[in-house]
């Protein structure tokens, strides 16, 4: 009995969609996403891509910081190294720049 209900909605469910091949397709391309993104999470997890991904992310952030710590700190000594020169009387005075880039 409740076979038979089941193959009756089925019928009828096929009925209304089967008559349009469209809807084939849709669901064909819908599996074939799902079962891409299932198998490129799989493969990214077992060669544990996502990791190092993270990882020279925060790599990224780190040389960042680095580099404006090091900007700070050359700007900072260009204006120290300006300001003795002009104590010092150096004839160029803060015109000139320092050695370093």
């Amino acid at each position: 009995m409740g076979t038979e209900k089941a193959m009756e909605a089925w019928e009828a469910v096929n009925g209304r969609l089967g008559s349009n091949p469209l809807w084939g397709w849709l669901a064909a391309g819908a599996l074939t996403l799902v079962a891409f993104l299932l198998v490129r999470e799989l493969a990214c997890w077992y060669w544990k891509i996502n990791r190092r991904l993270a990882a020279l992310e925060k790599a990224v952030r780190e040389l960042e910081n680095l580099n404006r710590s090091v900007e700070a700190a050359r700007t900072e000594l260009r204006t120290e190294l300006r300001s003795l020169r002009v104590r010092m009387g150096d004839p160029a005075g803060p015109a000139r720049e320092p050695p370093f880039p």
